[in-house]
């Protein structure tokens, strides 16, 4: 049984390691695909092998493990960033990481002839750290920004070849489509800071909260909103 420092620790790397490979690759491997490539799995990997032995390593249904850190030194409001564990997120977390692993894995003959293949795998690395960063956030905001860097990689990867016209009106549609679930979502954002007062996931699961939740208008809308926010993509 790990302890909870290592179980954090331990996430921190499994989610980090995918955003290192994209600046690694930024840096250093752009026209140098091999190491581009080797960089990129190996990041994957790391990530798979992480998620797995956080998910494996636990057997208590009610397991919930939080750390967060303040966003800013000086932050009147208190946002705040970290990861929260526990066992839906473990689980979605390893599902990324699975897939993450095997996309890389065929992409490594797919894109063997593509001249821009160095930047395809920084572009992958980095849509992968933005759907492992959703998974384990422990707020909305925290979500809400990962959820524009998966926005991003999604325009990135399907624009990856621009020079088609079918590539290129992709990205646009998709660009267009998820910027309006965008919006969706950062009213979902508000109505919960505006009602609530607290953006936090374990806070607003508080029962204290129902009665409050239930007694603004950010309850009656909420859900629709952040349905929008995740169903756009």
């Amino acid at each position: 049984m790990l302890s909870q420092a290592t179980q954090i620790q331990l996430g921190i790397a499994t989610v980090l390691a995918p955003i290192t490979s994209f600046a690694l690759i930024a840096a250093v491997a752009m026209r140098r695909p091999t190491l581009a490539k080797i960089i990129s799995l190996s990041a994957a990997t790391i990530s798979l092998i992480g998620a797995s032995i956080l998910l494996w390593g636990v057997s208590d249904p009610d397991f919930t493990l939080e750390a967060t850190w303040a966003w800013l030194l000086q932050d009147p409001v208190g946002f705040s960033i970290g990861i929260l564990l526990d066992p839906l997120s473990l689980v979605m977390l390893w599902v990324v990481a699975v897939i993450a692993w095997l996309v890389q894995w065929y992409s490594l003959s797919y894109m063997e002839e593509d001249e821009r293949q160095s930047k395809f795998f920084a572009f992958i690395s980095l849509f992968c750290f933005a759907m492992m960063g959703f998974t384990i956030a422990p707020n909305l905001l925290q979500s809400f920004m990962c959820w524009e860097l998966v926005g991003l990689g999604s325009y990135l990867l399907i624009g990856f070849w621009n020079h088609l016209p079918s590539a290129a009106t992709a990205a646009r549609k998709a660009f267009v489509v998820t910027r309006l679930g965008d919006l969706g979502f950062f009213i979902a954002l508000l109505l919960s800071w505006t009602g609530l007062g607290v953006l936090d996931f374990g806070a607003m699961s508080e029962s204290g909260m129902a009665a409050t939740w239930k007694a603004s208008l950010a309850g009656a809308d909420y859900g629709v909103w952040i349905s929008i926010g995740l169903f756009s993509r």
